[in-house]
């Protein structure tokens, strides 16, 4: 579930620029070096779709297996996101975008490497 604590539109606003201004290889190198990705690899987990979710986000529920609309899976990548990064930290709201958008590429990057694992594992509000 997105933190209570989230400025309405914080995230959103986030994430627009980065749809706006696609992420970079360059900017998940970190990332790369933790996992083993080709360039065209990386292109593909780093890209956005229109609605803010990455092309490869998981379209079914992790414990019910059920098709998850649009707006959903949305949803859930917005609960992931908000904790990657970290929305609650003072640091990270009034910190630099290159940061945010360096953070979000190595973590897209990692979670892509692990995605079957992870999705089962993700501690899913069942309200979403």
């Amino acid at each position: 579930m997105i933190r209570p604590e989230v400025p309405a539109g914080l995230l959103e606003r986030w994430l627009r620029e980065v749809v706006e201004h696609p992420l970079e290889a360059s900017e998940a190198q970190d990332g790369i070096r933790s996992v083993d990705h080709d360039d065209r690899e990386v292109e593909f987990v780093l890209a956005i779709e229109e609605n803010g979710v990455p092309a490869w986000w998981p379209r079914t529920h992790p414990k019910t297996r059920e098709r998850l609309t649009d707006e959903r899976r949305r949803t859930f990548f917005l609960a992931w996101l908000s904790g990657v990064w970290n929305v609650g930290d003072n640091r990270i709201r009034r910190g630099a975008q290159s940061h945010r958008r360096r953070r979000l590429a190595i973590e897209l990057v990692c979670l892509h490497a692990e995605i079957g694992e992870a999705w089962e594992q993700m501690p899913w509000d069942e309200t979403l």
